[in-house]
C-alpha cells in the first residue's frame, strides 16, 4: 500500500516529503516498519511513526521491536497509555537522512 503510494506519486512527477504510519493501531495491528523503512530511506524519504499505543515495544524479547529499531526516523508515543509516566507524550528520532 505504501509501495503504491509512493509510485503514484512518482508517476506524477512528485516526490512524498515524508511517509506517516500509525503502528501499533488501537487494536494492536503491527506494520512491518522494517519492510517501509528500507522502501522509504532507498528513496530518502522520513519515515514517522504515530506509536502511542506501542510505548512498551522494545521491553521485551517477545514483543515487536519498537519504530526506531525497525529503522523509523521519528516516533512518537504516548507513554500514559502503556507504561506509567507523568506526561503524555513522548518523541524520539534519529539522524535524518
Amino acid at each position: 500500500m505504501v509501495w503504491k503510494a509512493i509510485q503514484e506519486l512518482e508517476n506524477e512527477g512528485k516526490k512524498a516529503a515524508a511517509v506517516f504510519i500509525t503502528s501499533p493501531t488501537y487494536h494492536g495491528i503491527c506494520s512491518n516498519l522494517s519492510e517501509i523503512s528500507e522502501l522509504c530511506h532507498s528513496r530518502r524519504i522520513p519515515l514517522i511513526v504515530d506509536e502511542a499505543h506501542g510505548a512498551h515495544f522494545g521491553f521485551h524479547s517477545e514483543l515487536s521491536n519498537s519504530a526506531l529499531q525497525q529503522g523509523a526516523d521519528i516516533n512518537v508515543q504516548s507513554t500514559h497509555k502503556v507504561l506509567c509516566s507523568l506526561s503524555h507524550l513522548c518523541c524520539t528520532c534519529r539522524a535524518i537522512l
